[in-house]
Parts: structure tokens; C-alpha cells; sequence
């Protein structure tokens, strides 16, 4: 998810920059004084029926958007980080490199222990490679160009020079 964090200096550097992977989250009910700080898109549900096989969206499920990560900091009793699914942290989905959850986790873990969070600056830079998509007409000039005009070009210089050759002599 790229989207969906909230204004919180837990989550500076996050939203449309590092994204954080779920996987089957608990959605979580959050009330005053808590916060929410990361919540799924609008089209989202809170699975209600947890002994059953496979998530399915009903009528009992709560709608959308539902949180995921929620925050309290009162002052005369500490900070406290509540997270809807920790199998999402299990050291094989973190692996795939595919998710910045651990960075998150880390983050959380230190707010939550009041240590100073870590500047993660994102730099600007131009990346290594780049896509480039051509359309279905470009396609087919290159594809004539390399298979037909470009050989055909080779063949008349071949051959020119062949004539050449034979005429001096």
C-alpha cells in the first residue's frame, strides 16, 4: 500500500514513497484518544467471521476504509502501537524485499519506546534503468526496419561494391 497513512510523524516518508505490504490484516476498531495511522483503500472490508476458510465480503463485515495500524500516546501512561497483522512481519514475507513493513515496524518500535525516529530520506535521482513501451505501429516500423531495410541496405552495398570491383579490373 503506498496510500492510506495518516498525518503522523510515525509515518513521515511513507505515503506515495515506500510501500507496505498486508497480508489477511485484522481490521481494528479505533476510538478516541487513539489515532489510526494506516488504513486500506475505501473498497476494503473488516473480515467478521475469523474461524471461516477464506475471507468473504458480506453483509456483517465492516466497511470500509478499515484500519490497519493504529497508535495512543498518553502521556502519564506511554505510547502504545496496535497492529492488525503480524504475519505480514514473518521473516519470509519480509524477504521477498517486496514491502517496507520492517522499516515501518522499526519505526513504530522506537516511537512507541520514545527514541528518536531515523531520518529515511529519499533521495531524487534518476533511476538505473529505464521502461520504455513503444505502440503496436512502432513495433512493426522497427521490426521492418531491422528485418528488411536495413539487410536490404547491406545487400545493395554488397553488391555495389561488387560492380565497383569488377569495372576496375
Amino acid at each position: 500500500m503506498l496510500q492510506g497513512y495518516a498525518a503522523h510523524e510515525l509515518n513521515r516518508g511513507f505515503s506515495r514513497v515506500r510501500a507496505t505490504v498486508w497480508w489477511t490484516p485484522r481490521a481494528l476498531e479505533v476510538t478516541a484518544p487513539a489515532q489510526a495511522l494506516i488504513s486500506a483503500s475505501a473498497t476494503s472490508w473488516g473480515e467478521t467471521d475469523l474461524a471461516g476458510a477464506a475471507p468473504a465480503r458480506d453483509d456483517r463485515d465492516l466497511p470500509g476504509p478499515v484500519v490497519l495500524a493504529a497508535a495512543l500516546d498518553r502521556a502519564d501512561r506511554g505510547r502504545v502501537v496496535v497492529v492488525g497483522s503480524m504475519e505480514s512481519a514473518a521473516s519470509a514475507v519480509l524477504a521477498g524485499g517486496g514491502s517496507a513493513l520492517d522499516l515501518w515496524l522499526v519505526r513504530a518500535l522506537r516511537w512507541a519506546a520514545r527514541r528518536p525516529l531515523p531520518a529515511v530520506p529519499v533521495p531524487e535521482v534518476t533511476p538505473d534503468q529505464v521502461r520504455l513501451t513503444m505502440t503496436r505501429g512502432e513495433r512493426r516500423a522497427i521490426t521492418l526496419l531491422c528485418a528488411a531495410v536495413l539487410p536490404g541496405l547491406w545487400l545493395g552495398v554488397g553488391l555495389g561494391l561488387g560492380a565497383w570491383r569488377r569495372r576496375r579490373r
